[in-house]
């Protein structure tokens, strides 16, 4: 059986352990999303938490047509089933804290917000269609609740708020909404924040921008420069592909997963040839040395 010695083990160890910690992607630390009803029936606030909020602007569309989306400024908001589209004053009677946009009527008990990619925080007011008091919850998809809520029907519609706290890698998906009016109630007002990138994720994306090594095919002497922006480069090294074998040495950073090849046995192989060739040039060295060494 063909033995390394202690030094070359050690370096195919280094090699395998530095490819699989820079292919692994980077993480954060998962976070809860929060909920905050501390505006109750006031105006709307510009954040919450760390994400600054923009409002979703007038929906032109005619009111009184039957609408499964409203768009907003970072992509549609889904709504199922659908909604009836109203405006204060035009459908729906009243609402608080002066608003005298749009609003969404359900029909039923419950709807479905469904919201665009990566949201970092979301509010929405909602109010019953009776004018009595009624019973509200909200729920996101990862089972944060609002728990239940008392809103009047008559200029009380009541602020819901939910965001994810600095720091984490979860985003809202979607929040059901439930009410025990059973002729309906209204959601609208509408504000959004996308996730915001930290620092170090600006960062580790400005460095993908690099150029990676150089490709050097050893069957036909070409060298084929090989650009890699999908991650951060790394201090420069050669590719080199055995011409008999088809195998690729890869560093890390070309995103071949380093020491990896068609098959790990292979490239095992490979490098055991080299290190025959070499020991056999060795011994035939130290060899003809000793041969042709002159006698005194």
């Amino acid at each position: 059986m063909l033995r390394f010695p202690a030094a070359v083990l050690l370096i195919i160890s280094l090699s395998v352990a530095s490819a699989a910690l820079f292919s692994e992607p980077i993480t954060r630390a998962a976070g809860a999303v929060i909920f905050d009803d501390s505006p109750g029936i006031g105006a709307p606030p510009t954040s919450l938490g760390s994400h600054m909020l923009t409002p979703f602007a007038a929906d032109s569309r005619p009111t009184f047509d039957d609408v499964t989306t409203v768009p907003g400024p970072t992509g549609d908001l889904g709504l199922s089933p659908a909604a009836n589209h109203r405006r204060i004053g035009d459908g729906w009677a009243t609402w608080s804290h002066g608003y005298t946009g749009d609003v969404y009527f359900v029909s039923g008990v419950s709807v479905l917000l469904t919201l665009p990619p990566a949201t970092g925080a979301f509010y929405f007011y909602a109010e019953p269609n009776q004018f009595g008091t009624f019973t509200f919850e909200a729920i996101a998809d990862d089972g944060t609740t609002s728990g239940p809520i008392a809103v009047l029907g008559s200029s009380g519609a009541q602020f819901f708020g939910f965001y994810v706290e600095e720091g984490s890698d979860a985003m809202i998906v979607a929040i059901s909404v439930t009410t025990d009016d059973s002729s309906g109630f209204a959601v609208g007002e509408f504000g959004i924040a996308e996730l915001v990138p930290e620092p170090d994720a600006i960062n580790f994306e400005r460095r993908t921008a690099r150029t990676a090594p150089r490709a050097i095919d050893l069957s036909g002497g070409a060298v084929a420069a090989r650009a890699n922006r999908e991650r951060a480069a790394l201090p420069p090294a050669a590719q080199i592909v055995a011409p008999s074998t088809g195998i690729r040495i890869a560093p890390p950073n070309t995103g071949d997963g380093g020491l990896v090849s068609h098959d790990p046995e292979s490239a095992m192989g490979f490098s055991s040839m080299a290190l025959v060739l070499f020991g056999t040039v060795a011994g035939v060295g130290l060899f003809g040395s000793i041969l042709f060494r002159r006698v005194p």
